[in-house]
């Protein structure tokens, strides 16, 4: 039981990841997997460290959203605007 959870777990972060633009995915993948400090992804992508800093603030708050807030019904479809599962 406890790898099909975290095989759900897994499948679910990936569509949630989908829903981020590419922008987002590259700063969490910069930040996160190449462990790259603010300030240097500012200057690699030649933008304010404060704008990287909501960027992240922002992709962050989307996959909590969908993780946390049901965007996947017990078949895993992504959740339409108004939070009811879209049609399959």
């Amino acid at each position: 039981a406890r790898k099909t959870d975290r095989l759900t777990l897994e499948s679910d972060l990936r569509r949630v990841i989908d829903l981020l633009d590419d922008r987002e995915r590259l700063v969490l993948h910069l930040r996160y997997v190449e462990e790259r400090s603010q300030p240097d992804i500012a200057v690699h992508l030649g933008i304010s460290q404060s704008y990287v800093s909501r960027i992240i603030r922002g992709a962050l708050a989307k996959l909590r959203a969908g993780m946390d807030d049901g965007l996947f019904d017990g078949d895993h479809a992504p959740a339409g605007e108004d939070g009811a599962a879209a049609p399959a």
